[in-house]
């Protein structure tokens, strides 16, 4: 597990102890007051305390400071205006002992919505006027709604719509690598109040689900609805031009939380024939998700837990006691490997469940599919893995559809072609899937895990030393030359993505997960399916 917040930047890390049997000492009587949490450890019960209680049975009062909207620890000093001017204060919880401090005008001003700046022993300290708070009076605490989007907005919401409270966006679990600069362009703090700082429909926070850290969309209601108004539907978004110099903004394009609009479910319900040729990219309909972490991925050997939506095509296939990934590229069609399937189990054996963020666990997003038929391709070869790709038939429901699109349900994008697929190497793009996460690992990964890996020419990926002869035409290379993190993270028919930058960064399936000598091993990187070699197949097979 990591040792730091920031496990990306520090790279520091180290192993975890077994897990110890522990005596039960919270039943016997829970030591914990006002509202904490009792957990059984080594050495005794330890209290989880509610934010305004510490101690070590959470029996002291904290502190609170309205003007920061803060709680302090005993003992624990800080600075705040009073009438007569500043004092320095000390926590005697629940009390604050102040006396008066000098203080002087700041040389520059940094608190906003017309608040004044006075500097004393080293700190800066606003002033906010009537109806503001925060350290900065970035708090607005009048507003009680939000408009249009709600990247503007800065109140205190901080409760969920399944009522659940917001973690705090500084906290460890929800770590951001940002400058201060960004935090208070997007309203982030030391606080857990509902924020928008990627372009998503509406205000939303990190929430604890169980033992796994996810998110959801905030209790707060619009300010003015348009009567008649239509809910939007899944497009790409551009972000806002005022926002263009925010990296995590401008990151992707975000589907809508809304339902639906009619037409677009019924495009996603329309029979075969009408549904027209699969969607590429550059085209509506395709390669969108929800990304709610400012994460690099880069070189994280084992992934990272990948959070609701970010990966809303990979598609889960169980048979028996078998399982295999796979991509929904359209309503009813998942594209996997031909290997998973060479044994030729019956359709009705399989079942394909989309949405899903936890290994053969059912979902509130969960979609679970039956299946109608499947294609391998007919000179798939199970010696050389040549030609690895099948076509799953999904069947439809009662209501004529497949699929139904959500935010955690999309169909990823086929490449236009192969010539505009080439992307140079080096290029990064993301692998995703409950592998195993070390060679010799009998179970899965419990999360949908995520890491990145740079493409490799097929010059050097069937050199000698690397993969040699049995690297073929129609196959791709990712991974790192040196070892570590491949297509281990991934799942046998699991999605190799890239991100379209001429097309708002839509999500394009360049390869599907195929084979691999070990698992992270030096100078054996994965080897995927190449997708774009395929596209009249998948066309033809789609439409006929």
């Amino acid at each position: 597990c990591a040792t730091t917040p920031n496990f990306e930047k520090d790279q520091r890390w180290a192993y975890c102890l077994e897990p110890m049997k522990v005596k039960d000492h919270c039943n016997k009587g829970n030591p914990c007051q006002k509202g904490g949490t009792c957990v059984n450890m080594p050495n005794g019960p330890h209290c989880i305390c509610p934010d305004h209680f510490t101690g070590k049975h959470c029996q002291k009062e904290k502190c609170f400071e309205p003007q920061f909207l803060q709680f302090f620890q005993e003992n624990e000093i800080w600075h705040r205006f009073e009438p007569a001017g500043v004092s320095k204060c000390q926590c005697k919880g629940p009390k604050a002992q102040c006396k008066p401090v000098a203080s002087q005008v700041c040389s520059t001003n940094p608190c906003l919505n017309g608040g004044s700046c006075l500097q004393t022993e080293g700190h800066r300290l606003c002033r906010c006027p009537t109806g503001y708070a925060g350290r900065l009076c970035d708090v607005d605490l009048k507003e009680r709604c939000y408009s249009d989007r709600g990247l503007s907005y800065r109140g205190m919401a901080q409760t969920t719509l399944s009522g659940a409270p917001c973690q705090p966006w500084a906290s460890e679990a929800t770590y951001w690598n940002m400058t201060a600069e960004q935090a208070l362009n997007w309203g982030l703090g030391d606080h857990a109040f509902c924020r928008n700082p990627d372009n998503d429909t509406r205000p939303w926070c990190f929430v604890w689900r169980g033992d796994q850290l996810s998110w959801q969309y905030c209790r707060l209601a619009r300010c003015q609805a348009p009567i008649g108004e239509a809910p939007p539907i899944l497009t790409p978004t551009q972000s806002p031009s005022e926002h263009q110099d925010s990296p995590l903004l401008s990151r992707e394009p975000q589907p809508t939380t809304q339902t639906p609009s009619q037409n677009l479910t019924s495009a996603w319900c329309a029979p075969p024939e009408q549904r027209g040729p699969l969607p590429s990219a550059g085209l509506v309909g395709c390669g969108q998700r929800l990304r709610k972490r400012l994460s690099s991925l880069n070189r994280i050997v084992g992934g990272l837990v990948a959070l609701p939506g970010a990966h809303p095509y990979i598609a889960a296939l169980y048979w028996g006691q078998n399982f295999c990934a796979g991509s929904l590229i359209a309503p009813c069609w998942v594209l996997t490997a031909a290997h998973c399937l060479q044994n030729r189990p019956a359709p009705e054996e399989l079942t394909v469940v989309l949405g899903q963020d936890r290994h053969n666990q059912s979902c509130e997003q969960c979609q679970t599919l039956a299946v109608r038929s499947y294609r391998l391709h007919e000179s798939y070869s199970p010696k050389t893995y040549q030609h690895d790709l099948a076509l799953v038939r999904l069947k439809e429901t009662a209501d004529g559809c497949c699929a139904h699109p959500s935010p955690f349900v999309q169909p990823v994008c086929l490449p236009r072609s192969v010539a505009s697929s080439a992307e140079p190497e080096g290029a990064l793009c993301e692998v995703a899937g409950w592998g195993h996460q070390f060679e010799g690992a009998e179970e899965y990964s419990s999360f949908l895990q995520e890491a990145q890996v740079p493409l490799i020419s097929p010059e050097r990926c069937s050199a000698a030393d690397v993969h040699g002869a049995a690297f073929t035409p129609g196959m791709l290379c990712a991974g790192f030359l040196e070892g570590g993190t491949d297509a281990c993270q991934g799942d046998s028919g699991g999605p190799l993505v890239c991100e379209d930058e001429t097309a708002e960064r839509q999500l394009v399936l360049r390869g599907i997960v195929s084979w691999g000598s070990g698992c992270g091993d030096r100078l054996k990187p994965g080897v995927y399916t190449d997708v774009a070699n395929y596209l009249a197949w998948i066309q033809e097979h789609t439409t006929s």
